[in-house]
């Protein structure tokens, strides 16, 4: 069954029911930062949680007073979901996410809600210990600590590790790798919740990963029923005995090495990984995937369509003359996106899903200055 999406990224607080406790969630659709939204994965990491609350290796059972930590929190609703098991966990991101990511803590899991929620005090008695901390994977201090909040609470290693849409952009792959290296042993599980975006970031995370960490799919017939998406992924990792950094220490310097060989000589152009997935699929193919607008969308998606499609390229691709057909599918993708919000009631989610990959999209190429798009189609600069 697909997953509808019961909220969007337009509203202000998400409400979820998870082992009989209601949590409300406050994000920020004004954010530029995608830590400040409520994710599909998320939802799916959290609802799986609560489907095998009595039986299993996240059962509460066995995750009880163990110590967790969830990567790249956001709104928290996945650590949240996994200290309703028992378990102690520590919610971390990036600093700007914080004080959303606290105040969703301490409206929902604090012992104080927590008594507000169930009366008697039950919920309080069965949920673990919460914290929240910054931990920046590009930052090796964090992982002892080092960030804001995390002295004594981010001290590897880890029983759990949860990640729910970490894997969305290639450059974040080898940060996250070390991430969990650092904060795991032989004896830590890591849950992965993935939504795929992009083959080629999927594929790079399947091909780095796999040196060091054993790699179990989950079967979405063992997800919650109705929230569960073909598109969205619940990957176990389990760290190999003879894991470590050396792999990847080679691989970047045989990077270096490359990179000095070719001194003297021109780099060769590249497409961000995103806008180069929607390159392979052809602009008439992207067209038709939008369905047909409502009436009263119409205008709104006519007039996003009859933006110049070389309005938008980036210069790296449109070196490579594969700036038009890039162009093209940003812009079929955004049509959808208005076309949703033309809708009334909440989009579903694969309306939401085509949107967040046109945001995507559209955050990795550049529109170049009108004086260099009439030169780029052999036009004379117009007068000042």
């Amino acid at each position: 069954m697909a997953l509808e999406r019961w909220n969007t990224h337009f509203s202000t607080s998400v409400e979820v029911e998870l082992c009989g406790v209601t949590l409300r969630l406050a994000q920020d659709p004004a954010s530029e930062n995608l830590g400040t939204t409520v994710w599909d994965a998320s939802i799916v990491m959290a609802k799986y949680f609560e489907k095998h609350i009595r039986k299993g290796d996240f059962s509460r059972a066995k995750v009880r007073g163990k110590r967790a930590i969830d990567l790249g929190s956001g709104m928290g609703l996945g650590g949240l979901a996994f200290a309703l098991l028992g378990a102690d966990v520590v919610l971390t991101d990036m600093l700007p996410v914080l004080p959303l990511l606290r105040r969703n803590y301490e409206n929902n899991l604090s012992p104080a809600a927590l008594r507000a929620a169930s009366g008697d005090g039950a919920h309080a008695e069965a949920a673990g210990r919460v914290a929240v901390a910054e931990l920046d994977w590009s930052q090796p201090s964090h992982f002892t600590g080092g960030g804001e909040g995390g002295a004594g609470v981010v001290s590897p290693p880890f029983d759990y590790i949860l990640a729910a849409d970490c894997v969305y952009h290639e450059h974040l792959l080898r940060h996250l790798y070390r991430a969990l290296l650092a904060l795991s042993d032989s004896r830590t599980t890591i849950l992965v919740a993935n939504e795929r975006r992009s083959e080629s970031v999927q594929a790079a995370f399947s091909d780095l990963f796999s040196h060091s960490f054993t790699m179990k799919r989950i079967p979405h017939s063992k997800m919650a029923e109705g929230y569960s998406h073909p598109a969205i992924q619940l990957t176990i990792l389990k760290r190999k005995k003879e894991a470590s950094l050396a792999n990847l220490e080679a691989l970047e310097a045989a990077e270096k090495s490359g990179a000095a060989g070719d001194q003297g000589g021109k780099p060769a152009a590249t497409v961000p990984a995103a806008a180069a997935d929607a390159a392979a699929a052809t602009p008439a193919a992207a067209a038709a995937a939008v369905p047909p607008p409502p009436p009263a969308a119409a205008a709104a998606a006519d007039a996003a369509a009859a933006t110049p499609a070389a309005a938008v390229g980036p210069a790296a691709a449109a070196a490579n003359g594969a700036a038009e057909p890039i162009a093209a599918t940003a812009m079929a993708l955004a049509s959808q996106l208005v076309v949703s919000l033309g809708v009334e009631g909440p989009p579903s989610f694969e309306e939401r899903r085509a949107g967040s990959m046109a945001a995507r999209l559209l955050s990795d190429v550049r529109v170049p200055p009108a004086t260099a798009q009439r030169q780029q189609r052999g036009a004379s600069p117009a007068p000042e």
